[in-house]
């Protein structure tokens, strides 16, 4: 299988990590933060533009309690007994 990581990211793959086996459209979940969203809106609203919904970014795991962009700065999360690693931000959000 070939993996394509988004060279502008300039983050490296986690070395315990293997490729994901499918790929949505850049990894196989997309990770958001209920205050990125808010913070966003904000700047929107400041430029005079429509706030967006969540589901615009179609995300897969959408936390609360961070600081706004803090899930960029994430190498892993765990919800229950699932670790997910964090191994790059999302080009097209």
């Amino acid at each position: 299988r070939h993996v394509t990581v988004n060279q502008y990211q300039n983050e490296p793959l986690p070395a315990t990590a293997s490729p994901p086996g499918s790929l949505a459209n850049e990894a196989p979940y997309l990770l958001t933060s209920t205050s990125s969203l808010q913070d966003l809106n904000q700047r929107l609203r400041a430029r005079n533009k429509d706030p967006v919904d969540m589901r615009r970014f179609r995300p897969n795991i959408v936390v609360a309690g961070l600081a706004p962009w803090e899930e960029d700065s994430l190498a892993r999360i765990r919800i229950g007994t699932a670790e997910f690693w964090v191994w790059q931000r999302c080009g097209r959000c």
